[in-house]
């Protein structure tokens, strides 16, 4: 199949789609599954033709199609691939294009890049962009070990010494905003899981100590609120800052 024929192939299935006005969600069940029932040459080539737009750093329509088609068909034999493109395509700078492949990844399980992922949560570290944060926590709730690697070097760089004066500068949005993200992770993890916390202080204080030592004070201060103690219990919160306090960094 050439590109023209491809292209061909989903505009006129995007034609036939318009009228379910529901943003495109039937078009891309339609094409996922139609590529899902294809025969594995044509597949190949559709693929090679969604590699090809991806790469491209332009916000092209067809690039955006292929990564909601790819999570849509849960093709995680294209992970090592879009990884492959990340790096090599958006290794300057961070972008919303790169971002979106890198969701895509998640989306699709890919345990391997560990640092895209906590370059991702960096990017949207604002509370304005907490749906994107969702993608991250729906990564992970199968397997909460999965987040310490991705927490740990976050955590490690947004309260580095390097930055510490940048959120000391606008500590009342910054702290507002690293409390939320406490919150999430305790909604997400810490309710199944007592070591949880303390096993990502320690994964933290590998890679800075300074950063660990920032981290073990909000979570100390997080647990020590009522509102805390009265959602998990005082007996749990109490325990986990008795781990944190007895950890020594």
């Amino acid at each position: 199949m050439t590109d023209s024929e491809i292209i061909d192939i989903i505009k006129s299935l995007e034609k036939e789609c318009e009228r379910y006005k529901d943003g495109g969600r039937e078009f891309i069940s339609r094409l996922a599954q139609k590529l899902n029932n294809t025969v594995d040459e044509e597949k190949e080539a559709v693929f090679g033709f969604f590699f090809k737009e991806i790469r491209n750093q332009v916000n092209s329509h067809f690039g955006n199609l292929a990564l909601e088609v790819f999570s849509e068909m849960k093709t995680t034999e294209v992970a090592p691939t879009l990884e492959k493109i990340c790096r090599e395509e958006y290794s300057a700078g961070n972008s919303k294009k790169k971002n979106f492949i890198i969701a895509t990844m998640m989306e699709l399980k890919y345990d391997k890049p560990v640092d895209l992922y906590a370059e991702y949560l960096k990017y949207y570290n604002d509370d304005v962009y907490e749906r994107y944060w969702n993608v991250f926590f729906d990564y992970c709730k199968d397997d909460w070990s999965r987040s310490i690697p991705i927490l740990s070097l976050y955590f490690a760089d947004v309260l580095s010494f390097s930055t510490l004066s940048l959120f000391f500068l606008k500590k009342k949005v910054a702290k507002l905003c690293m409390v939320q993200r406490i919150n999430h992770l305790s909604y997400y993890y810490f309710q199944n899981n007592d070591s949880y916390f303390l096993e990502l202080v320690k994964q933290v204080a590998l890679k800075n100590k300074k950063a660990a030592k920032a981290l073990k004070k909000l979570l100390t201060e997080y647990l020590s609120k009522k509102t805390s103690k009265d959602c998990y219990t005082a007996e749990k919160c109490d325990k986990i800052i008795g781990q944190l306090e007895r950890f020594t960094i």
